[in-house]
Formats: C-alpha cells, sequence, structure tokens
C-alpha cells in the first residue's frame, strides 16, 4: 500500500510505514510548532502542527500516536482470519493477540482462584472483587451491591430500589 504525505505541495509517496513517519518529522521541525517549549519549567509540551487541530501532549511519542488520527495510518493490524481488530497502540494490539493465542499469563493469587486474565488490568478488577472493593456502592441501608460502572449503578438503583429514571439522572458519580 502507497502513502502519500498529506502536506500541501509535498508529493513525498511510500510504501514503508517508518520511511513516511521519518518525513513528516522533516514537516513539523521545519514548522518549528513541534519543537518543545516547557511547563512548570520541567515538562516538554509538543504540538500537533496539523492545521486546525489542537492536540498538545507531554511526550514526543504521544505525538507520533496522535498523527496516526491525522494520517489515516493504523500500523497493527491482526492477521486471524474472519477478525478484523486494528488499532494504532501496540500494547493494546499485544493484549488482543493473547484472545486468539488463549494465553492468560494474569493469575489470581488468592486461595482457591484459578481465575486467569490477558491483561493486568482485568486482574486488579477481578481482585477488587476478593477484597469487597468496588467503584459504586450502593448508598441504601442493607444493600450490598457494588460495581464498577456508573450506568450499573444507576441501573441497580432503577430496578432493586424503585429510582425515578429523572432522579437517577441527576445524580452525580
Amino acid at each position: 500500500m502507497e502513502i502519500s504525505c498529506q502536506w500541501k505541495d509535498c508529493e513525498f509517496k511510500t510504501t514503508f510505514e517508518n520511511n513516511y513517519i521519518r518525513h513528516i518529522y522533516t514537516h513539523e521541525y521545519q514548522t518549528t510548532k513541534i519543537k518543545p517549549t516547557f511547563i512548570k519549567d520541567t515538562l516538554p509540551k509538543y504540538s500537533c502542527i496539523y492545521p486546525n487541530c489542537d492536540y498538545t501532549c507531554k511526550w514526543n511519542s504521544d505525538l507520533v500516536k496522535h498523527n496516526y488520527i491525522h494520517t489515516g495510518i493504523i500500523p497493527y493490524v491482526c492477521p486471524v482470519e474472519g477478525c478484523f481488530y486494528e488499532t494504532a497502540r501496540k500494547d493494546k494490539y499485544a493484549v488482543h493477540k493473547r484472545i486468539h493465542t488463549k494465553q492468560l499469563p494474569y493469575i489470581c493469587n488468592f486461595e482457591n482462584c484459578t481465575e486467569k486474565f490477558i491483561c493486568r488490568r482485568l486482574l486488579n478488577k477481578h481482585i477488587r472483587k476478593h477484597n469487597g472493593e468496588t467503584k459504586f456502592k450502593c448508598h441504601f441501608e442493607g444493600c450490598r451491591w457494588g460495581g464498577e460502572k456508573s450506568n450499573s449503578y444507576k441501573k441497580h438503583l432503577l430496578v432493586r430500589h424503585n429510582f425515578i429514571k429523572e432522579k437517577i439522572d441527576n445524580i452525580n458519580l
């Protein structure tokens, strides 16, 4: 697949993503908008140089990932037939591949628990259940419901405690 530079009056074309990214940097440095400025005297700030885009970040690597939005490049595409997963993030792709390989490297260490997970985030969520920790807890006396999502909590209030939908929508979580 050939990739063309989107900059005005630039005719650069390549079939290699790395060459394209290196080329984009030449435009970024020419415009000087990408050069670091400093926040709180220590943290560099990078800005997107595409027209009408106000994106800023602390790290150049975040800016490179952001540029995929403008270029349309999605570097990580799942090769498994029938799977249409694609992402610009290497870490997300690594986790996704475990779905197909059935690799579950994160194991719960609680006694008599054999649960395994594809990523640390899911393991931590599971461990919170063992510890009785939840992000959202029901405030009704005697109700032990707890959950991870605000929408689940609102549904619980509606179904279990006969809350009126209008009152639920006004709850600040």
